[in-house]
């Protein structure tokens, strides 16, 4: 009988010494991991206004070219990223450029556009004429990067049946991703302003009528959307 008892205990004891080794065996394991790094890309385009502002009116060129000011005493003035002109007589022509640096590093379109911001009269107040219905715009852009160079003119009269038009814009085009600061794209937007010397019955509707235009300059990924959500195409 003890020896019936001695063996039970011996075949337990084996048992035990099975179920720990079986542990340490399961602690003993493996694992792979595939590490994914994910970045936003940037899309980071500044515009500025350059400051030589150039005026000259009928009879004069560019090269007699001032700094702000017409033969009749009007001016033109940039403020707040606005152009402002006061007292343009027709022959009167101002001209500026816009710069924009583009650092983004992933595809990105751009849009320049241009709106009046005469303000509607209130309630009890005389109508303000807006001069943009007179006026001649021309928008030259150039975008210059590492590998090409991409020019487009622009043109928008605001005469006949367009009298009414308060706004235009270039439409997008289309930039190439950057590596950093040395690869910049560099787009310049000369602009010209004219009031054109036309004949008396057109311009005389004008007197006394004000123009601010605000410039704007969009930029977006190369497959983003609109403001109305839809995908841009170029």
């Amino acid at each position: 009988m003890k020896k019936k008892a001695l063996l039970a205990s011996i075949v337990t004891i084996a048992l035990c010494l099975c179920l720990i080794v079986g542990s340490t065996y399961a602690l003993l394991t493996s694992k792979a991991e595939v590490n994914i790094a994910v970045t936003s890309g940037d899309v980071n385009a500044v515009a500025t206004i350059d400051s030589g502002l150039k005026t000259w009116s009928l009879g004069q060129t560019e090269a007699n070219a001032t700094n702000g000011s017409f033969v009749n005493g009007g001016t033109a003035d940039i403020v707040g990223g606005k152009l402002i002109i006061s007292k343009m007589t027709p022959g009167d022509t101002v001209k500026f450029t816009i710069n924009v640096k583009n650092t983004s590093d992933v595809v990105t379109k751009y849009k320049l556009s241009a709106a009046s911001t005469v303000p509607v009269a209130q309630a009890g107040e005389d109508e303000i004429k807006d001069l943009i219905g007179a006026l001649s715009i021309t928008a030259h852009v150039k975008a210059v990067n590492r590998s090409s160079t991409v020019e487009q003119e622009y043109a928008m009269a605001y005469s006949g049946a367009n009298s009414d038009k308060k706004e235009f814009s270039t439409g997008w085009f289309t930039a190439p991703a950057t590596d950093g600061e040395n690869a910049a794209t560099i787009m310049t937007i000369v602009v010209t302003v004219t009031f054109p010397n036309r004949a008396p019955e057109l311009d005389n509707p004008y007197k006394k009528a004000q123009a601010s235009i605000a410039f704007t300059v969009d930029a977006v990924q190369g497959n983003g959307v609109d403001s109305q959500g839809n995908l841009i195409t170029p």
